[in-house]
């Protein structure tokens, strides 16, 4: 989500700019988030976990249901479906509902495809 929420460009860092929310607030919210007890990860040592495969099929099936051709930032936060999921914690230290993000997401797709 740090890195959707520092790109300039695409309807997820647009969606996530609306509801105010910043790379240095996403930053700062992760850096307390992390202190709190999840463990650092040397970037070596990351892996794509069976839950994030599968949010990664989620983003890409919805796209495919809207026709769209590729999966891009708006698609990558289906990581909010995951009731649990670290982004949907994220989102909730920076004070924003995970149902605002889908709400504004579906908001700018909707205007795009019209």
């Amino acid at each position: 989500m740090v890195g959707i929420a520092c790109a300039d460009e695409g309807i997820g860092s647009l969606a996530l700019r609306e509801l105010g929310v910043t790379a240095d607030r996403t930053r700062e919210a992760l850096a307390s988030l992390m202190a709190s007890g999840h463990t650092r990860v040397a970037p070596n040592e990351i892996t794509l976990i069976p839950r994030a495969q599968r949010v990664l099929d989620i983003a890409s099936s919805r796209s495919r249901q809207r026709g769209e051709p590729s999966t891009a930032s708006e698609h990558l936060l289906a990581l909010i479906d995951e009731g649990e999921h670290f982004t949907a914690q994220l989102l909730r230290a920076l004070g924003i509902a995970p149902d605002a993000v889908r709400k504004k997401l579906l908001e700018f797709v909707d205007r795009r495809q019209k």
